[in-house]
């Protein structure tokens, strides 16, 4: 199992009305969506040009492809190790074998969501 140190800062401070996987799990989605879709629109805009296939301009295009390409594959990798943290942690909790930092961070969650319900 991973040290809780290791997970993602946003998976430990998510918005707890959603519970800590589904908060964890929204931004990076949300991040490898906005990724995928500006990925596509590059694809497309090169496609669309009549430009020359060794001008400067198509070029930077690809290389901007590229770059994106690499940071939505990052993204996914983070993604998944995020995913695989917390099923790490819900299996070892389901086993009754939860660490005890994680404990404290579940308790965290469960007094925010307290306070959300009063109205604070």
């Amino acid at each position: 199992m991973w040290p809780l140190s290791q997970a993602c800062p946003a998976a430990l401070t998510a918005a707890p009305c959603c519970g800590p996987r589904a908060a964890a799990d929204a931004p990076t989605s949300l991040q490898i969506t906005e990724l995928s879709k500006e990925v596509v629109s590059l694809k497309e805009a090169l496609q669309g040009r009549p430009a020359a296939p060794d001008s400067p301009e198509v070029a930077a295009l690809h290389g901007q492809v590229a770059a994106l390409q690499g940071q939505l594959e990052e993204a996914a990798r983070d993604h998944s190790a995020v995913v695989a943290l917390y099923r790490s942690h819900l299996l070892y909790a389901i086993q009754g074998q939860m660490d005890e930092d994680v404990q404290q961070i579940l308790s965290q969650i469960l007094q925010m969501q307290r306070l959300q319900a009063q109205g604070h």
